[in-house]
């Protein structure tokens, strides 16, 4: 891939995305801008895209195991690092 060329990283970007890969992708879609500004309203619509996605990943995501108390959490943490370094 010659990296100096835009439409690589714009191309790039989308094979990421559609393999899920959404760090990665806005990544790539940033490095197009850098190289080519006029790439600009192209990225923001992959981010777009890019944050809708993972927004639908997150609400469909399911758990069984009950929310956690962050005070409770954190007086683990101090526990263990009191046991750990006295």
């Amino acid at each position: 891939m010659n990296p100096a060329y835009a439409g690589a990283y714009l191309r790039l970007g989308s094979a990421f995305y559609s393999q899920r890969r959404l760090v990665e992708a806005i990544a790539s879609y940033r490095q197009s801008v850098s190289l080519m500004p006029a790439n600009a309203e192209a990225f923001n619509r992959a981010v777009s895209e890019v944050s809708d996605s993972a927004r639908r990943l997150l609400a469909s995501l399911q758990t069984n195991a009950p929310a956690r108390d962050r005070e409770v959490e954190a007086e683990k943490a101090r526990e263990r690092s009191r046991a750990r370094f006295g």
